[in-house]
């Protein structure tokens, strides 16, 4: 299931997924995204970035609110790394 979350935000549940497979979609995800290119305007749009944190239910939180606060902070942490990655969050900053 997919859903937007913020502005530039998406966010995936993948309620049968492990954190492994979890990871390697995202990933998946994120390299299938930086080979599209987009025609805007005129103009040829590449290299699109995407960065991704990740964050399962029990290991990062037991309530939906925590576990989606969880995975923003990875999300964050991807962008501060750089962007164009994925991070898994922290098992330290469950809340």
């Amino acid at each position: 299931m997919v859903c937007r979350y913020g502005g530039e935000e998406f966010t995936l549940v993948l309620p049968e997924a492990s954190l492994e497979d979890t990871l390697a979609r995202a990933e998946e995800i994120r390299r299938n995204v930086h080979t599209i290119v987009v025609e805007y305007e005129g103009q040829m749009i590449q290299n699109i970035s995407v960065s991704v944190g990740v964050a399962s239910f029990p290991d990062h939180g037991i309530a939906v609110d925590a576990v989606l606060r969880t995975a923003d902070q990875a999300l964050y942490q991807a962008k501060r790394n750089g962007r164009n990655c994925v991070v898994l969050a922290d098992v330290n900053v469950a809340m």
